[in-house]
């Protein structure tokens, strides 16, 4: 079985941090003069995670330059490698014994995530993730394109069933466009109307070994 993953909000609990991130580069942006002064909460930084960059220049910067966004964003990027304190983050509980377990059963696990390349890169190093993926993508490399639309490139070199984990609407959309099940994650950043069209919900990655077995022992029946 193949088991393709999101990552920010359904592996990684990466809210906090790309919170402070995000509000160091916004107060360069405002002494810029590019936006208002104001305060972001987390919950409000929050609802751009597992959305790629496009999203995020649309909801915010609609009105900047393409110079101007290219450096907003050169600022976060330079804030994340540079400021931010990565080793205080973590993934969520309960995910390194579910990759384990997933990965013991004999499932191949894949992540593919609405990131950078670098940003991937980094995470597998600070999380060992290499001991339990077969394969990362990531939509920077894709132009940006929709996971949806990504997704056949991945099953084209890997056969078999897919089962896509995520915790916003894009990820459960892979599995709707492409008849395949998912597990909507209402731990995450999305709130539960994204995932309403998920095959199964979870409230803690725990679960997700389980229904995986479930839906296992029902084909072999």
């Amino acid at each position: 079985m193949n088991i393709l993953f999101d990552y920010d909000g359904t592996l990684y609990d990466s809210a906090p941090l790309f919170a402070k991130v995000f509000r160091a580069a916004y107060v360069i942006a405002v002494r810029k003069g590019w936006f208002p002064s104001r305060d972001w909460s987390d919950a409000e930084v929050g609802r751009w995670l597992g959305y790629n960059s496009r999203k995020m220049r649309q909801d915010l910067a609609a009105d900047l330059t393409e110079e101007e966004w290219r450096e907003f964003q050169g600022h976060m990027v330079r804030i994340s490698k540079t400021l931010a304190d990565w080793k205080s983050s973590s993934l969520f509980p309960g995910v390194h014994r579910m990759l384990q377990v997933l990965m013991d059963e004999g499932h191949r696990l894949f992540i593919l995530s609405n990131c950078r390349a670098d940003y991937i890169e980094q995470q597998r190093e600070l999380f060992g993730l290499d001991k339990y993926f077969d394969a990362y993508y990531c939509s920077g490399d894709f132009d940006w394109r929709q996971k949806f639309e990504i997704f056949p490139e991945i099953r084209g070199k890997f056969p078999g069933e897919f089962i896509i984990v995520g915790d916003r609407r894009q990820d459960i959309e892979i599995a709707r466009r492409h008849d395949l099940r998912s597990i909507g994650c209402r731990y995450g950043y999305g709130d539960e109307d994204e995932i309403r069209d998920a095959s199964v919900l979870v409230d803690s990655p725990r679960e997700i070994p389980r229904i995986i077995q479930s839906w296992q022992a029902r084909t072999k029946v």
